[in-house]
């Protein structure tokens, strides 16, 4: 089962990128190194980079406390069997958004630090 989830995951994956080179390769556009950091596609990717952590600070934890919170219900109402299973979920959830978090971190340190821009939160 994990390997076909594992297979799927990897096909999508690759059609993605193939997507993208596609699309940036019929792409027309010229950019210069000096005159890029005043461009729309510059201040647009770093928009972007700012709102894709934000989200990720903020809808990650939500979300696994969310996920959290359900599967404490479940274990409430399942056997004893049941319940362990419902414990290590719980566990790999908290993992998953401490993982998740210092990514966000660690992402917006490097991308101020890189491009001399602050992503910081407003």
């Amino acid at each position: 089962m994990f390997n076909n989830l594992l297979k799927t995951i990897k096909e999508k994956v690759s059609l993605f990128i193939t997507t993208l080179a596609v699309f940036f390769s019929s792409c027309n556009t010229k950019a210069y190194a000096s005159g890029l950091m005043g461009t729309k596609l510059y201040t647009g990717t770093l928009s972007l980079l700012k709102d894709g952590t934000t989200a990720m600070l903020v809808i990650v934890p939500v979300a696994g406390i969310l996920w959290y919170a359900f599967l404490e219900f479940k274990k409430t109402t399942a056997e004893m069997q049941e319940q362990a299973q419902f414990g290590k979920q719980q566990k790999q959830i908290i993992v998953g958004i401490l993982i998740a978090e210092l990514l966000a971190g660690i992402l917006t340190a490097i991308f101020s630090h890189y491009y001399g821009v602050s992503l910081n939160i407003e």
